[in-house]
């Protein structure tokens, strides 16, 4: 289906540069506000609100750290539209390596700045409703932004908003909404399940519910991390898995709560991040211990894949740690290359 194009001037103010983006609830442009003399992006949404009166006057004063600022929230012609700063950075999305993600500390720290922009909506009766890499920007220093905020939503009084989101995030009661046609479904613990779902896809390198329909995300338990990110310490594992707990009275049970959370979380002796693979290998991993050398463990396939070698080296000199080099089946992979991130 072909949409309209939008006016060259949408509210006798902003003047259409060009379009940046297009997803399932809206259009993006690029404008000039004539009005305040700046530039900023524009969204004009597809759905309307019960609330959008209330919500656009609330979402004009969200404001603070890791919130991308609002700018202006109104309806055109009974449409409503999200004005808010440009983001010239780009998104957490555009820095994730498939199947190798990110530095663990730059995922933690991403996690814990988007856990508190989400909680600055809730503070103000709002869910965000579409969490995920790509509604997450970075400023100039590097910093998480939360953005992408026209889909955020008032809660009702028993603390529900509609349905919304997508899938490689989306909460699996949320799916099941859909399914069965419940309006009312999203709660904070929603929003609480797609921080978890995006910050599994910083770790992992790929999404934790990939290439799936919404149908079939209301019956499926995310995997355990540690099968796609072996190399996490148990700590930042087991809070993740309870981030993106099927059962939502299992997660934390709010966004500052899950920030608070990893804000507790200790540092290995050694910091283990995944790192593109060399030729010839599967996977490979690089620890750092501050006043030692660094140590890369690399996997290889053998015998069609049946096995695997572990080779562990110094980075530097290439010198191997012949005790914690091995063969081990394909199925025990996992265990294995844990036992070396603890033990070297």
């Amino acid at each position: 289906m072909t949409h309209p194009s939008p006016p060259a001037i949408i509210a006798e103010r902003y003047e259409v540069l060009r379009k940046i983006g297009e997803g399932s609830f809206g259009e993006v442009y690029e404008v000039y506000d004539h009005n305040m003399r700046q530039t900023s992006a524009l969204k004009l949404l597809k759905r309307t609100s019960k609330n959008i009166w209330e919500e656009a006057q609330i979402l004009q004063s969200v404001a603070g750290e890791h919130v991308l600022q609002v700018r202006n929230a109104d309806l055109v012609l009974g449409q409503p539209y999200i004005v808010t700063a440009v983001a010239t950075h780009g998104t957490i999305a555009e820095q994730i390596t498939p199947n190798v993600g990110v530095r663990v500390e730059k995922a933690v720290r991403w996690g814990r700045q988007s856990c508190q922009g989400v909680a600055r909506l809730h503070d103000l009766g709002l869910l965000h409703r579409d969490l995920k890499p790509e509604n997450i920007f970075l400023d100039d220093r590097g910093d998480a932004l939360i953005g992408d905020l026209g889909l955020s939503q008032l809660q009702n009084s028993g603390g529900y908003a509609e349905a919304g989101g997508s899938p490689p995030t989306m909460a699996p009661e949320v799916a099941a909404g859909f399914t069965n046609n419940t309006r009312e479904c999203y709660t904070a613990r929603s929003d609480v399940f797609s921080l978890g779902a995006s910050l599994y896809w910083m770790l992992a390198g790929s999404p934790a519910l990939p290439s799936m329909s919404v149908q079939a995300i209301a019956f499926t338990h995310v995997p355990d991390i540690w099968n796609p990110a072996p190399h996490l310490p148990k700590a930042l594992r087991d809070l993740v898995n309870r981030a993106v707990h099927f059962d939502a009275s299992q997660r934390p049970s709010s966004p500052a709560n899950l920030d608070a959370s990893l804000a507790s979380l200790k540092r290995m002796k050694r910091a283990w991040n995944r790192i593109p693979p060399h030729s010839g290998h599967q996977d490979c991993f690089e620890g750092e211990k501050s006043g030692s050398t660094s140590v890369s463990v690399c996997v290889s396939d053998i015998a069609g894949g049946a096995s695997s070698v572990i080779d562990v080296h110094h980075r530097t000199s290439g010198r191997k740690l012949k005790e914690h080099c091995r063969q081990v089946p394909s199925s025990e992979i996992g265990p294995k290359l844990r036992s070396i991130f603890r033990n070297v």
